[in-house]
């Protein structure tokens, strides 16, 4: 330790004295500032890491280079880091040292290592000469079974990883995701006439209005707005849930009942809304008259599906899957899905199925169905570790769903929990507990997955119901839950810890003198109002009502039969579903010197890793073989594990021979001021022989 403390002061030192004396050995040999080598005279440079100014291209040693700057054997000055460092903590190649740190040898990137690769069998080591850290010299083991990457080989960047950093040992942490979205609209499914309204959380007006489809070679055309007489049997694309993802673009399921259902992504700024017509101009809808109401019959304020804010339509399941459940995970794997994928229940196939959030193409689809029940999934909600949640109506199934590894990992028997099978509304809380809409049990639902033990309040005695529907958490430690029975919606807010009722709401008609019916969904908007949708069956439009807690109401109109009930106002998205992050570390194994042909292979045997795990974080791991850096985009993901210790064996778990891997680490957390932390793994292997025919 002395010696290390001793070095840290003699090589800062180092670069205090050797710093001043570049600087003004740079003024006279410079001919001025410069941002590339195109920029100085004949025979010199730009130095870009240091001084920002020409200097002389030729010398004889390490010492007549600026700092960081290393003199070849054919007697010029080069960047021996090839611009990948700026900095010389850590110290690399072209670093100062003194001569306290003579023959000290450091760790670099082995210059015959595979392009691309992180860590591998190559060693690198730079040997200090007195003056600066010598290139760095390469050295493989022949010896070689298995890779030790500890904090000091992490090196999180744009390229390999998102929302992740260095602690202040080297260890990888969660970094929180700093991206200001703009929550601040509703997106209601209107289920009478195949529409989405768009609605000002401050004003309360509609300010868009889009067709839920758009015709695709899948999915067919029709009259929109469509003239529904029923929200069930006759109501054509029928869409009801909504979902917002991390850039607040929108998204709505289309149940589509006996015919091709579908998801459609809308975007939420104009800026990212495409000129499909060249026109000069983004053709979309707006309140062209200023009254707060989009009129769907006016060509100025309704466009169908000419609307260019309307991104894509992509089909869901088969003819009569009724895709049913939406939610929007955390979309912070590299694949695919930059903002959000999007994970669709389709009721009568009993199926999830994962969307690439960009471009709507399936990523994976899985059968809800194990020892312990089926699911046929009704709605849904993604969780703070990145499992996404599907409740069953009347089954009295509960399923978790890893949206990394797209695999089922259990089905909960809600019926046995709380003594009665319905589910309607799901949300997942700040604390990472489900909260479900009890529907014909007439209960709000509280399910926790660190102990899976239940609890519920009863609503049978209130007047209120005789049905419980949406549901939706706060950040005020209470819940918001809506009925709907005969004669006026109603809302009941009660405390999330006690189970005990707080306050209950008669709900407003935005026609004045008119009573609201069949309220479905509740929502919380990013100033902590909840808001209220009611289908208002009999009316030409459904009401939107805005509850601030205390009792202040305001309702507002919006289309035909709105039926929404889960995170339409993308609170949930907000405030559960990150933190999370990943970083990307590849690895070479076994080396073929001679690859033609190739007959050298790796076989991959264990793997452990180092981490800390802070209540309510997670530290995931999962990978990807090939035979070429290149392959790995395409490979198939195996994974994700959860047990560092005794560690994963990889022989059993069937991962391929192949001679790289793709290493990839999930962090995880239900709070975002807590994270956890990744030291590093051990990954062991082995060196076989292909056996070649003569």
């Amino acid at each position: 330790m002395l010696g290390l403390i001793k070095r840290k002061f003699g090589t800062l030192a180092a670069v205090m004295a050797i710093g001043a004396l570049a600087l003004s050995c740079g003024d006279k040999a410079s001919s001025g500032t410069c941002e590339d080598n195109e920029d100085c005279p004949d025979g010199m440079f730009c130095d870009t890491i240091v001084t920002g100014r020409c200097q002389d291209l030729e010398c004889t040693d390490h010492a007549d280079c600026p700092l960081q700057y290393l003199c070849s054997e054919d007697g010029e000055c080069y960047d021996p880091t090839g611009g990948s460092t700026t900095s010389c903590f850590p110290n690399h190649p072209g670093c100062p040292c003194t001569e306290v740190d003579l023959y000290l040898t450091i760790d670099c990137i082995p210059p015959d290592q595979p392009a691309g690769v992180d860590a591998s069998c190559h060693i690198g080591t730079s040997t200090c000469d007195g003056e600066r850290y010598g290139p760095c010299m390469d050295v493989y083991r022949d010896d070689c079974d298995g890779i030790i990457f500890g904090p000091s080989s992490i090196h999180p960047n744009d390229e390999n990883s998102e929302n992740v950093v260095q602690g202040v040992e080297g260890e990888l942490q969660l970094q929180p995701d700093e991206r200001h979205v703009d929550f601040g609209f509703l997106w209601i499914a209107n289920t009478g006439e195949n529409t989405v309204s768009k609605v000002d959380v401050e004003t309360g007006l509609e300010v868009a209005r889009y067709a839920s489809a758009v015709t695709t070679g899948s999915v067919p055309g029709g009259a929109i707005p469509y003239p529904s007489t029923d929200p069930y049997s006759d109501c054509q694309h029928c869409p009801s849930r909504t979902a917002i993802d991390f850039n607040g673009d929108a998204y709505v399921a289309n149940r589509a009942f006996g015919m091709q259902g579908s998801v459609t992504k809308f975007a939420n700024e104009e800026a990212n809304c495409p000129d499909l017509n060249s026109n000069g101009v983004v053709d979309t809808s707006w309140d062209a008259n200023g009254d707060g109401v989009i009129d769907a019959y006016d060509p100025a304020e309704f466009l169908g599906e000419a609307d260019e804010c309307i991104l894509y339509t992509a089909a869901v399941g088969g003819v009569d899957g009724v895709p049913r459940a939406l939610a929007i995970d955390s979309g912070s794997v590299p694949d695919y899905g930059s903002n959000g994928n999007v994970w669709v229940g389709v009721f009568n196939e009993q199926r999830a199925i994962q969307l690439n959030g960009d471009t709507g193409e399936e990523v994976a689809s899985l059968t809800l169905s194990n020892g312990n029940g089926t699911v046929n999934p009704y709605g849904a909600a993604v969780d703070a570790m990145g499992f996404v949640w599907f409740t069953s109506i009347n089954a009295g199934t509960l399923a978790k769903v890893d949206t990394i590894g797209a695999n089922l990992v259990e089905i909960y028997d809600k019926a046995a929990g709380t003594g009665c099978a319905g589910a309607y509304g799901i949300a997942v809380d700040v604390m990472g507990r489900i909260w479900l809409g009890g529907y014909t049990c007439n209960t709000a639902d509280r399910f926790d997955p660190a102990d899976l033990s239940w609890a519920t309040i009863d609503f049978s005695t209130t007047g209120r119901g005789p049905h419980t529907r949406g549901i939706a958490p706060d950040l005020a430690g209470t819940v918001w839950v809506a009925h709907t029975g005969d004669g006026p919606g109603h809302v009941t807010r009660f405390d999330a810890e006690t189970l005990v009722e707080l306050e209950s709401f008669d709900l407003p008609h935005h026609l004045a003198g008119e009573t609201t019916n069949n309220t479905i969904g509740v929502g919380i908007d990013r100033n902590g109002a909840c808001w209220a949708i009611s289908r208002d069956d009999g009316y030409s439009a459904g009401t939107a009502t805005r509850i601030i807690p205390g009792g202040n109401m305001d309702s507002f109109p919006v289309g035909h039969m709105p039926y929404t009930y889960s995170d339409f106002t993308g609170f949930g998205l907000s405030t559960v579903t990150r933190p999370s992050g990943w970083y990307n570390m590849i690895i070479a194994g076994c080396e073929d010197h001679d690859p033609n042909p190739p007959d050298i292979f790796t076989d991959w045997t264990y793997l452990t890793w180092n981490e800390l795990e802070p209540p309510g974080t997670n530290v995931r791991m999962r990978l990807k073989v090939a035979d070429t850096v290149a392959d790995l985009d395409n490979a198939t993901w195996y994974g994700p594990y959860d047990s560092p210790t005794p560690g994963v064996d990889l022989d059993a778990k069937g991962i391929p021979d192949a001679n790289f891997m793709l290493l990839q680490v999930l962090l995880s957390s239900t709070d975002p001021t807590v994270t956890p932390s990744f030291l590093g793994f051990t990954l062991d292997f082995d060196c076989g022989e292909v056996i070649v025919p003569e």
